[in-house]
């Protein structure tokens, strides 16, 4: 999956470049336009962002990334 890149925008980016971006940004609690301009644009990562969050991709990703954290014994089933 996250060899895929994005095919709107120049230049293409690779799918974990803006995913990163997302978690950057939720990380840090910080705006969207302080996004490194030399990684990916800042609206591209929003507006995936929402999109991913309106038609229910995110919540899939987060439940997918806790399952492999869970299977790995990262973290416990139980966290909440």
């Amino acid at each position: 999956m996250f060899s895929e890149l994005i095919r709107a925008g120049r230049p293409q980016r690779h799918l974990c470049v803006i995913v990163d971006g997302v978690f950057g940004i939720l990380r840090k609690g910080a705006p969207w336009r302080d996004l490194s301009k030399k990684l990916v644009s800042w609206s591209t990562v929003r507006r995936l962002f929402d999109k991913w969050n309106s038609d229910g991709m995110l919540d899939e990703f987060l439940g997918l990334l806790r399952q492999a954290l869970i299977d790995s014994s990262k973290i416990e089933d139980d966290l909440g």
